[in-house]
């Protein structure tokens, strides 16, 4: 869907994600917002818990740290 954006709502969404972003020696680096900061980490460790095997547990360590006494 992004893809077929025009240059101009392709910019919008970028400006609502993004932050702080930089060009330096032909490498791009960008910041998540929040609360899509969150969310970037959040799949990363699912798709790091996933290569090595790790289980469901992991991918759920930053929304459900430890059980409370309302289960």
């Amino acid at each position: 869907m992004f893809e077929k954006q025009s240059a101009k709502e392709k910019s919008r969404m970028l400006n609502f994600l993004l932050s702080n972003c930089t060009w330096a020696n032909g490498e791009l680096s960008a910041e998540f917002k929040q609360p899509f900061d969150s969310l970037a980490e959040t799949a990363m460790i699912a798709a790091h818990a996933s290569a090595s095997k790790m289980g469901d547990s992991a991918r759920f360590e930053k929304w459900l740290p430890e059980l409370d006494s309302n289960q």
